[in-house]
C-alpha cells in the first residue's frame, strides 16, 4: 500500500512537471502570422484598390492615377519569405467617379514563396493631365499584409495607416481608397456696350460691384485675381487708375465698349455682378455665357446673381440702351418763325408775279 501511494505521488508529479513544460514549450513557439483580424481570401492574387474625387460643377476630367505597394518588415519580427520590389496598380478616373469610385487592382501572383509579406500602400501622382491639377493629392497610407499558403492560395488584410492595428479597429478595411479634390482654372470677361452713345457723354463711367463666391472644392484668393486685355476699364470712379487686378467685392468702373478679363479663378465658383446707378437709360441688358454655353439674357435688369464659372468661356455683357431725343420738340419751338418765312416768302413770289403779268400787259 505504501508502495503504491509513492508511485501514485510520483505520477502526479512527473504529469504536473510534464504539463508545465508543455506550457513553457508553447510560450516558446513562434506566433501565427498576425493580421490583425480575419483576412480575405483572394482567388486571384490580387486586392483591391479605389479611387473617388470631389470636383466642383462645370469641371470635366480624365485621369490614370497610380497606386503603389513598397515592402516592408513583418510587424511580427519573422522576415518574409522573400523581398520583392514595388507593386503598382492603375485607375481610370472619369466623371462617374464624382459619385460611383473608380476601382483598380494590385496584383501579388508574382509572390509564390509561403509566407508572410507587408507593405505600405500609398498614391502617387497622375500619369496623364488632361488639364487641370489634383490639388489635394490624398496621402492616406495603408498597411497591408498577404499570406500565401503552402498551396499557393493567398490571403490579405487591410487597415490604414502605417502600422498593424487590432482585430476590432475601425480601420480595418477590405479596399485600399483614396479621395481626391480636383480643381482648374478659368477666366471672366466682362463688357460694356451702350446703344445710342450720341445721347450720352462718351467719357461717362459706367460702374460695376463684382462679387465671387467660393466652390465647395476651392478657396478665393485674399489679394484678388489679375486683369488682362482691359480697355476703357478704370479703378477709380475719375477714371485715372487703369484695373489690373479685382477681388470679391471690388467696384470697377467701364467706359462704353470698355472690357476685362478676369484671371486664375476657381472653376465652379459663382459670381454677382450689379451695374450701379445710371441716367436716361430706357433699358439694361445683360447676356451671360455659362461654361461656353449662353443662357437667357437678364432684361431689364441691372443685376445678375449666381452666374456659373465653367473651365470653358465665361462672359457678362451688359448692355445700355439710351432713349432717343426725338425731333418732334425741336420742330414746335421753330414753327412760328418757319410758317412767317414761308408766308413772306410766297408774299414775294405773289407780288413778283403780279409785277409781271403787269408789265406784260
Amino acid at each position: 500500500m505504501k508502495k503504491f501511494r509513492v508511485l501514485l505521488l510520483t505520477f502526479v508529479v512527473a504529469v504536473t512537471m510534464m504539463a508545465g513544460s508543455l506550457a513553457v514549450f508553447a510560450d516558446d513557439t513562434a506566433p501565427t502570422p498576425t493580421t490583425g483580424g480575419t483576412p480575405t481570401d483572394t482567388t486571384d492574387g490580387t486586392v483591391p484598390i479605389s479611387k473617388t474625387v470631389e470636383v466642383a460643377e462645370g469641371i470635366t476630367f480624365n485621369e490614370t492615377i497610380t497606386v503603389t505597394a513598397t515592402q516592408r518588415a513583418n510587424a511580427d519580427g519573422v522576415t518574409a519569405p522573400e523581398q520583392v520590389g514595388p507593386i503598382t496598380g492603375t485607375i481610370a478616373v472619369t466623371q462617374a467617379a464624382k459619385t460611383t469610385p473608380a476601382t483598380g487592382s494590385l496584383n501579388f501572383s508574382s509572390l509564390t514563396k509561403p509566407g508572410e509579406y507587408t507593405f505600405i500602400v500609398t498614391e502617387t501622382a497622375a500619369t496623364t493631365n488632361s488639364g487641370g491639377t489634383w490639388s489635394v493629392m490624398d496621402n492616406q497610407k495603408y498597411y497591408l499584409q498577404v499570406l500565401v499558403k503552402a498551396d499557393g492560395s493567398k490571403q490579405y488584410a487591410i487597415s490604414k495607416g502605417e502600422n498593424i492595428v487590432d482585430k476590432d479597429s475601425t480601420d480595418k478595411t477590405t479596399v485600399a481608397a483614396f479621395k481626391n479634390t480636383y480643381t482648374k482654372e478659368t477666366t471672366l470677361d466682362v463688357t460694356k456696350k451702350v446703344v445710342n452713345p450720341e445721347y450720352v457723354d462718351a467719357n461717362t463711367l459706367y460702374p460695376f460691384t463684382i462679387t465671387f463666391t467660393a466652390p465647395a472644392t476651392g478657396s478665393l484668393k485674399a489679394d484678388g485675381y489679375a486683369v488682362t486685355n482691359a480697355t476703357n476699364a478704370f479703378s477709380d470712379a475719375e477714371g485715372t487708375t487703369a484695373l489690373t487686378t479685382v477681388k470679391s467685392g471690388d467696384t470697377v468702373y467701364l467706359k462704353a465698349d470698355g472690357t476685362f478679363k478676369v484671371n486664375g479663378l476657381p472653376a465652379g465658383a459663382t459670381y454677382k455682378l450689379e451695374e450701379g446707378t445710371t441716367t436716361n437709360v430706357d433699358t439694361t441688358t445683360i447676356a451671360i455665357v455659362e461654361n461656353g454655353v449662353a443662357r437667357e439674357a437678364v432684361v431689364e435688369g441691372k443685376t445678375v446673381d449666381g452666374a456659373k464659372l465653367g473651365e470653358g468661356t465665361n462672359s457678362a455683357t451688359v448692355t445700355n440702351t439710351y432713349k432717343q431725343i426725338t425731333v418732334t420738340g425741336v420742330i414746335m419751338n421753330v414753327l412760328p418763325f418757319v410758317m412767317m418765312i414761308a408766308i413772306a416768302g410766297a408774299a414775294a413770289a405773289m407780288y413778283v408775279a403780279s409785277r409781271r403779268r403787269k408789265m406784260a400787259r
